[in-house]
């Protein structure tokens, strides 16, 4: 080593700076997924696994975490088939019974065949939707046993007959037999936003008379769920239509039911804590007339009266900024209602006018049902292009990747933006789609207390913050097509849980901006470096954790990179020659390895002056 060495220390500004260009983000980190700061110092976050072994019915879109009076911990989800809870042993099904059919020799069946025929005038049922039987008083193709069962319908011959698969083959042919109560459950929703195409779907006058539409503004909405707790029940809304309420004394065997008075269309339903009020946003008026701008609530402590009188406190207010209300959340003592476009403040008075409702703020509307979540106190929430936090007033919240989330951005299914709360490390965590995507598959994060962005890859589709009552975050996520219900973040975790069960590492990394190595038009060559690293395996699963480094230097900012390593470092590495020349470099610390924890400290290269070339 030459006496001209000198041993330089970088320290990076603790966040993701990835608006810039790597050059202009020198002296910060440029790149990374699944990471956070801890103390200015870049870590890998904990890993996950599954809470439940089987997969979900269909993809969730909202959560809920309580406990009941009883001491009961509940997790329940809504998705684009079914309503389901959680209650530490398997998954219950309680979605909705809709309607009951009783049917008399309207079933059949072919021997062989595992499809079994049902013949329904103006059934209604679609592909997707789900039915129950009960009450069945004789055979059908030799077998009673699909009682109590839940089964999809799998093809719709016409209006009056559809079919669904059964578990085995007939053992006969049976033609219209069989007393049998049919139940029809909530109907399905789409998975995905879609557009109308087709006859009738374009703007009038436009196109060539007779030919179908190829494009056009309609869009058929997903199914999502708004969902909060009254006590110890539950109170689900399918957006669109009506709230129906879980009974926690009736147990996990029994389903969800209307609640005959509420609204009949309704596109988020939130309980106002202080007051007891549960409140329906964008829903129908007392005339069953649906304004998407429309708030009601109930009677205080009755989420079954509705209708206004002089001795009750049920009520509604039409709020005027944007084209229809998106969410609302409870924070700073009130309910805050998101639109398209505004925000408004909604206060409880008592009589005789109950509720106050204030605009806060114009031109910050929220992008979807769940783009929002209090967190002490401020409301943090994503907007069409924007992040925004309300803390006493509305403001912009600079973000140094808001141009790396947005632009790479599936804006035709904006609706399944989530948000969600770690308590643990202080951070919002928004789940978005990027653009080739139809499924949330990306994250965007943001530390309020520390002032860091990070971002990264994502599996989760709903996200609650359940670690007072199960230990860790609690999130359901789509591997393969399929939802699985996970614990994310639990203790001593660095690994990953898949959909087949297996166990793997999951890839966590950071990358810096460019750094110059020097002053000016100096040339240096670095000669080795010397790692600051916690590296442990707190599950006790690897047991020689590592990480590699890799090193990259250039002339000039457009210049060919020339790159060194991979460097595998352990708890052992003291320093590593690279041998590497340049006016500018970067680093890039990386790991796929199953049960590693890693933290840099502060990381060190021996330099030696290379000339003015």
């Amino acid at each position: 080593m030459s006496t001209d060495t000198f041993t330089t220390k970088f320290k990076f500004r603790p966040t993701l700076l990835r608006d810039d260009t790597q050059y202009e983000a020198e002296g910060g980190w440029y790149d990374g997924n699944r990471v956070r700061f801890r103390n200015n110092n870049p870590e890998n976050i904990r890993g996950w696994n599954k809470r439940v072994l089987g997969q979900l019915t269909g993809t969730p879109r909202d959560i809920e975490i309580w406990s009941g009076l009883n001491q009961a911990n509940y997790i329940a989800w809504g998705t684009n088939n079914a309503l389901q809870i959680y209650e530490g042993g398997p998954v219950s099904d309680i979605t909705p019974i809709t309607t009951t059919t009783s049917l008399v020799n309207q079933i059949s069946t072919s021997v062989g065949s595992s499809s079994i025929l049902v013949s329904l005038t103006e059934h209604t049922r679609a592909i997707g939707d789900r039915i129950v039987f009960t009450s069945m008083a004789a055979t059908v193709g030799g077998d009673s046993v699909f009682l109590d069962s839940t089964f999809t319908v799998d093809s719709v011959a016409d209006s009056n007959h559809f079919t669904f698969p059964y578990t085995t083959v007939a053992a006969a042919t049976s033609a219209n037999v069989g007393t049998v109560t049919l139940h029809s459950l909530l109907k399905s929703g789409p998975e995905f936003n879609t557009n109308g195409l087709g006859w009738g779907a374009g703007t009038y006058g436009t196109g060539t008379y007779g030919t179908p539409a190829s494009a056009s503004n309609i869009v058929f909405r997903m199914r999502n769920w708004s969902m909060s707790t009254f006590g110890e029940d539950l109170l689900a809304n399918p957006r669109g239509g009506s709230i129906y309420l879980w009974d926690a004394t009736s147990g996990t065997d029994e389903r969800a039911k209307l609640i005959a008075n509420a609204p009949v269309s309704v596109n988020s339903v939130l309980v106002s804590e202080k007051s007891r009020h549960v409140v329906a946003l964008g829903c129908t008026d007392l005339s069953d007339t649906f304004d998407p701008m429309l708030v009601r609530w109930s009677e205080q402590e009755d989420y079954d009266v509705w209708t206004p009188t002089v001795t009750n406190a049920a009520g509604e207010y039409r709020i005027q900024r944007g084209t229809q209300i998106n969410q609302g959340v409870y924070s700073r003592g009130g309910v805050l209602i998101l639109t398209d476009s505004a925000l408004y403040g909604m206060v409880y008075v008592g009589q005789p006018y109950i509720f106050s409702t204030d605009i806060l703020g114009d031109g910050c509307g929220s992008i979807s049902p769940h783009a929002a979540k209090d967190f002490n106190g401020s409301l943090y929430w994503m907007g069409d292009g924007n992040f925004f936090v309300f803390n006493g007033q509305v403001q912009v919240l600079p973000s140094s990747a808001r141009k790396y989330v947005f632009s790479d951005f599936n804006y035709s299914q904006k609706e399944k933006v989530f948000c969600g709360i770690n308590t643990e490390f202080s951070e919002i965590t928004w789940l978005y789609p990027s653009a080739d995507s139809d499924e949330c598959d990306k994250y965007i994060t943001y530390n309020p207390v520390d002032n860091y962005w990070v971002f990264g890859d994502s599996y989760w589709t709903t996200w609650d913050f359940g670690a007072d009552i199960f230990e860790s975050i609690i999130t359901t996520g789509v591997s393969a097509g399929v939802a699985y219900l996970y614990n994310n973040e639990p203790a001593d975790t660095y690994n990953a849980v898949v959909g087949d069960n297996q166990l793997i590492g999951y890839e966590s990394f950071i990358q810096s901006g460019d750094f110059d190595l020097g002053d000016g038009d100096d040339l240096l060559f670095a000669d080795k470096f010397i790692p600051d690293f916690e590296l442990t395996d707190p599950g006790g699963i690897n047991n020689d954790p590592q990480v590699n480094i890799l090193m990259s230097a250039k002339q000039y900012p457009t210049a060919t990179t020339v790159s060194k390593g991979p460097f595998v470092v352990s708890a052992s590495t003291r320093f590593q020659n690279i041998r590497l020349r340049g006016r500018q470099a970067n680093l890039k610390i990386s790991t796929s390895a199953v049960g590693t924890s890693w933290r840099l400290g502060t990381f060190r290269l021996d330099l030696v002056p290379d000339g003015k070339r």
